[in-house]
């Protein structure tokens, strides 16, 4: 879901090279070809990383129980909270990486990012697959095509291309 909204102009393929840089170096490279005012899309951001966690943490919720695995539901309805708050973290270093950007610590960005992104994709599978065997299928295409468009768009820059 993410991965396709925009804010102020600036798309969320765009902040990829900053989050995934992995080095001092890359990272430095890459905040030099952020176009300017791209910071602003960062706050919206935060807000729209509390939209989703509060949707797809009522949605396992709800399909928990009738799951063929009601526990491993609840569980990922209360870690998508935890990649929320990785993301607004990330968000905020990549705020605080505008302004101050030698006290941002690239590896650190990268871990949070992953981390947002492993449960992210994680979460959407699991109330993709649950929404199928309850028979909602609009769901169902909703969350998976979040989930693989989510994976899709960070391979590149997972794998260096």
């Amino acid at each position: 879901m993410g991965a396709w909204v925009f804010f102020a102009g600036i798309s969320f393929r765009q902040f990829l090279p900053l989050t995934l840089a992995g080095s001092e170096l890359g990272l430095r490279n890459a905040l030099e070809g952020m176009p300017a005012g791209a910071e602003r899309a960062l706050l919206p951001d935060c807000l729209f990383a509390l939209g989703y966690a509060l949707v797809l943490s009522l949605a396992a919720r709800d399909l928990a129980p009738s799951s063929a695995s009601p526990a491993a539901g609840l569980l990922l309805s209360k870690a998508v909270w935890a990649g929320a708050a990785a993301d607004i973290a990330e968000n905020l270093m990549l705020l605080q990486l505008f302004h101050r950007p030698e006290t941002v610590s690239a590896p650190l960005l990268r871990a949070v990012a992953v981390v947002k992104f492993a449960l992210f994709i994680a979460v959407c599978g699991w109330v993709g697959g649950a929404a199928w065997r309850a028979r909602r299928r609009a769901w169902s295409a909703i969350a998976l095509a979040a989930a693989g468009l989510t994976f899709f768009s960070l391979l590149p820059a997972l794998l260096g291309a």
